[in-house]
């Protein structure tokens, strides 16, 4: 069943007038991904029916997402490396682009040549607020320049980290998350804040479960205590990674939400600790090491609650 929200949006995808580039962005939960398969499924069918269409196996089609344990969309992505230009060029001349090469092809290489099959060609770029910063200047530039073929949908939870650069450059649109049915208890409950965020924590429960204990035992405990905290909360984000297939600093970043909804549900007026947990994941996911960035934040914490 196709919400409400997400049918204006197709009905959008489906009209004739030509809207290169669309940047979707919600809460967890609202099916961000879903509704931007669909979107690229329709614009890659034309005339005929969007269901019939495999993304996978279009050659018109391309998808963009973080890779490797830093989560980043890096430069090659975007645009061919120096060496993989010369590469190109030697092997197949500047009119022609590779074939299968065992490489992916970057967006720019992949745009640079007319759709073969599809009315135009479509890429689909998950979470460009992980785009590097060249990465992102890069992509700025194409955007600029993109072909009246070329299509782009993308895709984020995070619209505050999108350069306002490229928001200028696209039609952005805000996709209302959907109700849910999912109960959970309360003492879960404190984790999230929107429907998806129910959804997950219910279907991660022990690891939830685990974390909530340790944040009411961190109210009894003294500073010394942060060292033990800090690698109880490493290894739930590992073994959250591990169990949905996320990233580890991914798994990291939910665990460190988490212990921020945790704290302003129990001291709404603790900015000092919102900020510290907002610092901190951004710490994770510039690569920092994630025992450390634990450490000083459960220090942190366990320091001002002593003084309490």
């Amino acid at each position: 069943m196709v919400s409400d929200s997400h049918q204006r949006v197709l009905s959008l995808a489906q009209d004739n007038s030509h809207v290169p580039v669309l940047l979707l962005y919600g809460e967890r939960g609202c099916g961000l991904e879903s509704l931007a398969e669909k979107i690229a499924k329709t614009w890659i069918a034309g005339e005929k029916d969007p269901e019939t269409i495999n993304l996978e196996r279009s050659v018109d089609f391309l998808r963009v997402e973080p890779q490797g344990a830093s989560s980043w969309i890096h430069t090659q992505a975007i645009r061919p490396t120096k060496a993989r230009r010369a590469t190109v060029e030697s092997e197949f001349g500047d009119s022609e682009k590779p074939g299968n090469q065992g490489e992916t092809l970057s967006v720019l290489e992949f745009l640079r040549t007319r759709p073969l099959i599809a009315p135009c060609k479509v890429v689909l770029v998950s979470r460009p607020d992980r785009l590097q910063p060249r990465a992102a200047n890069s992509f700025l530039k194409l955007l600029e320049e993109i072909q009246p073929y070329g299509r782009i949908v993308l895709a984020t939870y995070d619209i505050g980290r999108v350069l306002s650069t490229i928001r200028s450059r696209a039609l952005c649109i805000s996709v209302a998350t959907g109700r849910t049915s999912v109960e959970i208890p309360d003492h879960l409950a404190i984790f999230g804040k929107t429907p998806g965020d129910y959804e997950f924590i219910a279907q991660h429960d022990d690891v939830y479960g685990k974390l909530n204990d340790l944040l009411n035992h961190l109210e009894t405990q003294s500073p010394l205590f942060a060292l033990r905290a800090a690698e109880i909360c490493r290894n739930l984000g590992e073994t959250l990674a591990k169990d949905t297939g996320e990233s580890i600093r991914d798994g990291h970043v939910r665990i460190l939400e988490a212990i921020g909804n945790w704290l302003s549900a129990r001291n709404p007026i603790d900015w000092e600790s919102a900020h510290q947990v907002s610092k901190s994941a951004g710490l994770i996911m510039s690569n920092a090491n994630a025992a450390s960035v634990y450490d000083l934040l459960l220090g942190s914490i366990l320091t001002r609650n002593s003084r309490n």
